[in-house]
Order: C-alpha cells, then sequence, then structure tokens
C-alpha cells in the first residue's frame, strides 16, 4: 500500500519536479554539446585522443531515444496514478541523480576535464544500474509503463554500460596512456571480452532487455564501423554474438517473454 502522508506527498511533488527540470535541462546540455556550444564538441573530443575502442561518430546519434526516452518518462511519472507509487519512489531520485551526473559529464568532457567527466559517467552508470536492477524484480503494469518508463531505462541503461568502457578509454589516453600501439590493443581486446561477459548476465538475469541490448548492440557496432586493429574488431564482434545469444536465450527461456523483453 502506497503512504501518501503529507511529507511523503510533498517529497513526491519535489522528485516529480526534479525529474521534469533535470530531464528538460539534460537535453538541452546534450544537444549544445553535441553542436560544440559549451566548448569542444563532445566527439571531437573524443577524436582528439584516439584508441582501438573509438567508436564512429554515428554512435552518438544514440542519445537521440535516450533524450527523447528520458522526456517521456518525466512525462509520465507526471501522472496523477504514477506521482505517489512506490516503484516511483525507489527510482526517480536515482533517474534524477542519472541525468544530473549526465549533464554535468557533458559540460566537463566538452571544457577538457576528462578525469572529472569519468567520475560523473561511473554516477550516470550506477545511478541506471540500480533502476534498471530495481525495474527487474516486478513486472510493468501496462504498455504505456513498457514504452515510457521500462525501455526508456533500459537503452539508458544500455548507454551508460558502454559509454563507461569507451569514456574510460579516452580518459586515460588523455592522460598519456598509449592510444594506438599494440600494448592499447590487447588492453582493448581483454576489456572487450570482460565487457561481453558482464553484458551476458545482465542480459540473462533483467528484463526489458531489449532496449539494453539496442544501446549496447549500437555502441559495439559503431567500434567495429571505426575500423580498429583486427584483433580489436574481432573482439568487438564477439560482444555482438555474445549479445546475440544471450538475448535469444533469454527470450526462449523466458515464462514470460513480453516482461523479458520490454518490462
Amino acid at each position: 500500500m502506497t503512504v501518501t502522508s503529507p511529507r511523503s506527498i510533498h517529497l513526491d511533488q519535489t522528485r516529480v519536479a526534479l525529474v521534469v527540470l533535470l530531464g528538460v535541462a539534460q537535453a538541452a546540455v546534450v544537444v549544445a554539446g553535441a553542436f560544440g556550444s559549451l566548448g569542444t564538441r563532445v566527439g571531437d573530443v573524443a577524436q582528439a585522443h584516439p584508441t582501438p575502442l573509438l567508436p564512429a561518430w554515428w554512435a552518438s546519434l544514440i542519445w537521440i531515444p535516450i533524450g527523447l526516452g528520458f522526456l517521456a518518462y518525466a512525462g509520465y511519472q507526471c501522472f496523477p496514478r504514477q506521482r505517489h507509487r512506490h516503484l516511483h519512489r525507489r527510482t526517480g531520485w536515482w533517474l534524477a541523480a542519472a541525468a544530473l551526473c549526465t549533464l554535468l559529464w557533458t559540460l566537463s568532457w566538452t571544457t577538457g576535464r576528462l578525469l572529472l567527466a569519468e567520475l560523473l559517467l561511473v554516477g550516470v552508470l550506477v545511478s541506471t544500474a540500480v533502476v534498471f536492477g530495481r525495474l527487474s524484480r516486478e513486472p510493468a503494469t501496462s504498455t504505456a509503463e513498457r514504452a515510457a518508463f521500462r525501455v526508456p531505462v533500459s537503452v539508458y541503461a544500455g548507454w551508460a554500460s558502454t559509454a563507461m568502457v569507451v569514456g574510460t578509454a579516452t580518459t586515460g589516453a588523455w592522460i598519456g596512456l598509449p592510444g594506438a600501439t599494440a600494448i592499447a590493443s590487447v588492453a582493448a581486446v581483454i576489456v572487450l571480452i570482460a565487457f561481453a561477459t558482464i553484458v551476458a548476465w545482465v542480459i540473462l538475469n533483467g528484463t526489458a532487455v531489449v532496449g539494453y541490448v539496442a544501446a549496447v548492440a549500437w555502441a559495439i557496432a559503431a567500434i567495429v564501423a571505426n575500423e580498429p586493429p583486427a584483433a580489436v574488431s574481432g573482439a568487438a564482434v564477439l560482444v555482438l554474438v555474445v549479445v546475440f545469444v544471450s538475448t535469444v536465450r533469454r527470450l526462449a527461456t523466458s515464462a514470460d517473454r513480453v516482461r523479458a523483453a520490454f518490462g
């Protein structure tokens, strides 16, 4: 039963407003960062510090569904029947934190503060992972919830997972670690294999995995498209194979395929 004491109602109203505010601010800052209005364009920062894990330019287009999805969620949680739901109380603050970290990450990244950006990216990853995990514990109550809440969070979590890998590599090159050597390629292969293991576990144990899979596959495909060294390209293709096999197994063995796919 949802508690609706005066204090809880006030907190709910604050959370709902904060999510909307940060959702709009996040979208505005990310767009500004993409076009260079805040400093160096987001993509140009990565290009200035190349690594074997550098994705093709179009990888950043994932922010179109992420931004729109977060705004859809922000609107969805405003509905009277949603404002005081226990589920939103357990996830809304974390998603507000994810949006805040994302917009601060964009500001830090585009102004050359890559170490700070790396810490903020950890915040995005932790926040989205917590929400993704909590949503996996209970099924969605409607198609609207799946479309406006479960899938957008899943896509966001998938982006955070891959952005952590790519962003860490770029930050390493920025601080002086080798970015275009055989050692860097070996390190990239090891990271991709470890990443494949983690992603497979998430897919096999989570729900609403379709959005997560789409975001991960998009980013890894962008790495392959950027023509890295052969070993790195092979490892990236292996990640895509693992993602595909894990997804098929998750959906094929689930007693509730709709929940497994969309929450």
